[in-house]
Order: C-alpha cells, then sequence, then structure tokens
C-alpha cells in the first residue's frame, strides 16, 4: 500500500501548487505587498510627534495602516500580513508606554530599547517570511484587536503548509 494514499487527505499536500497559489492570493505582488505591511513598520524609527516633553513615535503603526487599507482586498495574503503587521505594533506600543510609565531612569531607557530591538528583530523576520511566501505570524501578541479574516482561517485549515 501507497504511504501517500494512507495519509489523511487534509495533510497530503494539494495536487497543483498553483491551484492553491490562486486561492490564497498568493503572487509576486502580493508578496511585495505584504513585504510592505510588515516592512513598513520600519519608519517608525523616523516618523516621530514632538509633544512637549518627548517625542511619540507613530510611523510604526500609521505606516502599515495605510498599506493594509490601500490593498486589503485584493489578497486575502495582504489582508493577514497587514493585520498581523498592526497587530503585533500595537502591542509594541503599549509594550513600550506601560514600561515607559512603570520603570524609571536608565532601566526604563534599557526596557525602551529592548522593545525597540525585538520590534526591528521581528519586523524584519515577518517581511523575510511573507518574501518566500509563507504566513507569518507574530509572536508577543496577548490580544489581537484584528481578527483573521475568514478566508485565512479557512486556508489555515485547508493548507496548514502554507503557515
Amino acid at each position: 500500500m501507497d504511504a501517500k494514499k494512507s495519509e489523511p487527505r487534509s495533510k497530503r499536500p494539494p495536487a497543483d501548487e498553483r491551484d492553491v497559489d490562486r486561492i490564497a492570493g498568493n503572487t509576486d505582488e502580493a508578496h511585495t505587498w505584504a513585504c510592505m505591511c510588515h516592512f513598513s513598520a520600519l519608519l517608525g524609527a523616523i516618523w516621530w510627534i514632538p509633544t512637549s516633553t518627548l517625542w511619540l513615535p507613530v510611523g510604526h503603526l500609521l505606516c502599515p495602516l495605510v498599506v493594509w487599507l490601500y490593498k486589503r482586498k485584493d489578497s486575502p495574503w495582504i489582508d493577514f500580513a497587514g493585520r498581523e503587521a498592526l497587530n503585533f505594533q500595537a502591542a509594541m506600543t503599549v509594550y513600550g508606554a506601560v514600561g515607559g510609565l512603570i520603570l524609571s531612569g536608565t532601566i526604563c531607557a534599557l526596557w525602551l530599547w529592548c522593545v525597540a530591538v525585538t520590534d526591528l528583530f521581528w519586523i524584519i523576520r515577518g517581511g523575510v517570511s511573507a518574501s518566500h511566501g509563507r504566513f507569518f505570524t507574530y509572536p508577543l501578541i496577548p490580544w489581537r484587536l484584528l481578527r483573521e479574516p475568514k478566508s485565512v482561517s479557512a486556508l489555515r485549515t485547508r493548507y496548514p503548509h502554507l503557515f
């Protein structure tokens, strides 16, 4: 008996990868825009709003939001990447704000640098993963403001090798 025939249907890779790519919206253009959803958060390093006593970063939230709102209807791939990037950036903002309010002095500065380096690391991982045609789920997100779309949930169930 052939081992592939005895595997459950959901575990087997699809017969025609092009059909899966078409269903998932997995095209080169979708990869580019999914990468932009992730990498646009890097603009948080340069786009800040000055206030009376400190500077507040906004680029890490606004840039992925703009990319996601502009292209989310084109592909489930882009929609998922944008939602993940926004959820992660919101979590990083909360981590930084809470640490900045609770901690003080050198410990606060170290905390904020750790949050920034962690953010940078995962942004790059997410962007590279999207460029390779994989869905990327960020860690360190205790809640999701933007839930996974139903189209992606169906893909996750049917084609787990994409995740």
